[in-house]
């Protein structure tokens, strides 16, 4: 069986690649790239541009990590939700890039997401996710521990 060579391209801030769409989406040339997540990423990312948020490079970054780990469409659009929270919110704190974030910052906006109205495991899900994406900004340098 031949391998078919795929094009990768680098996102707009960094030199992460993520699969660039070839061939077509309905040829059947290259069934193992899932277009459905790629689109998601290209959207999610359009949308951290569009709003001007603080850390969208690095937003950027983590979602082509999770797009590498495999992760189906419905929690990269997940993913893509809390990022859009939590730098919306930073944002509106002031912040305007991630290298400053603090310990400060993260309990402001846990208590944000208590604030809400959210129910106890939703909140429990979004500090889940925060605390993976702070873990990632900590593994790039990004944030001091």
């Amino acid at each position: 069986m031949d391998h078919i060579a795929i094009e990768f391209r680098p996102t707009p801030y960094t030199n992460d690649l993520i699969p660039y769409r070839l061939p077509d989406r309905h040829s059947l040339e290259a069934p193992h790239i899932n277009y459905r997540r790629v689109r998601i990423i290209e959207e999610g990312v359009k949308r951290f541009s569009n709003n001007n948020l603080p850390g969208t490079q690095h937003a950027e970054r983590y979602l082509c990590h999770k797009y590498r780990l495999n992760l189906q469409a419905g929690t990269l659009t997940g993913t893509i939700s809390f990022l859009l929270s939590f730098l919306t919110f930073l944002r509106g704190q002031g912040s305007t890039h991630l290298e400053t974030l603090t310990r400060e910052d993260l309990e402001a906006f846990i208590e944000h997401l208590q604030g809400l109205g959210l129910q106890a495991s939703t909140v429990a899900s979004r500090v889940k996710q925060l605390k993976a994406f702070v873990r990632f900004l900590i593994e790039k340098a990004v944030v001091e521990p």
